[in-house]
């Protein structure tokens, strides 16, 4: 059994606009919901052998904030450019190149290509119309990672921050 966490960025700061929009930080709740849900995991028992965020900044602080609380050391994290903004596709690509010897994976990125995966996964079973900011998805599905395919994953668990933290 294969379990995939699909996590989006929590809330980030929009106060000043001359900031680009891949050097985002959080916000104060962003700051607050990232710990919170990592501590909430890990009293959940959630511990992702491997943890693939974005290296926008609002990301890799709400990954690195996350990991922080649950106790995943730095060497099981990696940093991709490649899924700032990264379609749904391409965030599936990269799924299928975790190595074999990980049975779970934490991957923090951004909508809509995290949503549309979601979607895409459940083959629309349990349809989420939006991940929300520091929102998890647990999915699990049977088999290798590079034979993951769309509708073969099943929504084990969606935590919301308004609604668990």
């Amino acid at each position: 059994m294969k379990t995939i966490y699909l996590v989006r960025h929590a809330k980030s700061d929009w106060d000043d606009p001359s900031i680009r929009d891949f050097d985002r930080p959080l916000n104060k709740r962003g700051k607050n919901n990232a710990p919170a849900m990592g501590k909430l995991l890990k009293q959940q028992g959630i511990i992702p052998e491997l943890v693939i965020t974005s290296t926008a900044m609002r990301a890799k602080t709400t990954a690195e904030l996350v990991t922080a609380e649950i106790g995943i050391k730095p060497d099981k994290m990696v940093y991709e450019k490649e899924l700032y903004l990264a379609s749904a596709q391409e965030i599936f690509l990269l799924i299928k190149e975790t190595p074999p010897e990980y049975n779970s994976v934490m991957i923090v990125a951004h909508n809509p290509g995290i949503t549309e995966l979601l979607n895409r996964l459940t083959g629309g079973n349990n349809f989420v119309a939006n991940i929300p900011t520091c929102g998890v998805a647990e999915l699990q599905f049977e088999g290798e990672w590079n034979k993951l395919a769309s509708g073969k994953c099943l929504l084990e668990k969606f935590l919301v921050p308004k609604e668990v933290l």
